[in-house]
């Protein structure tokens, strides 16, 4: 456990290095904005904001997981630093959930294929660090107990089960609305599917009959000709109600 948090020590460290590299791409691609199309600066800006998010995910990340092993080697007060950064984290991206919900709410909007893929981007990446986070979680629900199990204050105990409950029941409200949104995404989704199917399927029989009518010429002749046309036409008008 104490290599491991060397290492995230190092890395942190590393992290700061990169700081500067991160602000001048930031830098650079802000300039360049202004000379690039309306779609390459939409691509370019949508880049931007992904590696800005990431980088900072990853850094959030890296000091919830250094505060947790610093937790584990160390005093309760770093357990409950711990706890507190565990509690902000989560506090985020419930803030970012409650918004996705909000948008995806919004029936019409879900019709926009832009909006909508966007969205089930930011939904994934969301799932993935609350994927990440669980085992985080559980550490921190295993140090609470066992710090709570050795303390003399009945008061100071109670008090770590109370906010290791109230997390608790946060962390489940959280999946749960992701779990919803993803429903209402992957709904949205199936839908736009069906429909570009049925629009494929129609406009590939509209071609067939336009073929098979256009064989049909000249109308009339003999009379079984006739009653073929006439068959065929009674055919296509039923096919047509289905």
């Amino acid at each position: 456990m104490r290599d491991e948090l060397t290492a995230i020590e190092n890395l942190i460290n590393e992290l700061e290095q990169k700081k500067e590299a991160i602000k001048d791409v930031n830098a650079k691609g802000n300039a360049m904005l202004d000379t690039y199309t309306r779609d390459e600066a939409h691509n370019l800006s949508h880049e931007l904001s992904k590696l800005n998010m990431r980088w900072s995910k990853f850094n959030d990340n890296l000091r919830i997981r250094r505060a947790v092993l610093e937790a584990t080697l160390r005093s309760r007060t770093d357990f409950h630093t711990a706890f507190t950064e565990f509690e902000d984290w989560l506090g985020r991206i419930a803030e970012s959930l409650s918004e996705l919900e909000t948008l995806t709410a919004n029936t019409q909007s879900l019709k926009d294929t832009t909006k909508r893929r966007e969205w089930i981007q930011k939904q994934k990446e969301l799932e993935a660090e609350l994927d990440a986070h669980e085992p985080v979680l559980r550490s921190v629900e295993e140090m609470g107990r066992k710090l709570g199990a050795g303390l003399d204050s009945g008061k100071e105990r109670t008090e770590i089960q109370n906010r290791l409950e109230i997390v608790s029941q946060r962390w489940i409200d959280v999946r749960s609305i992701e779990n919803s949104v993803r429903k209402r995404l992957t709904e949205a989704e199936q839908e736009w599917e069906k429909l570009t199917n049925t629009l494929s399927s129609l406009i590939g029989w509209i071609e067939d009959k336009s073929k098979e009518m256009l064989a049909q010429q000249p109308v009339g002749g003999s009379l079984s000709t006739v009653m073929a046309q006439g068959a065929w036409m009674k055919n296509v008008e039923k096919e047509m109600e289905v």
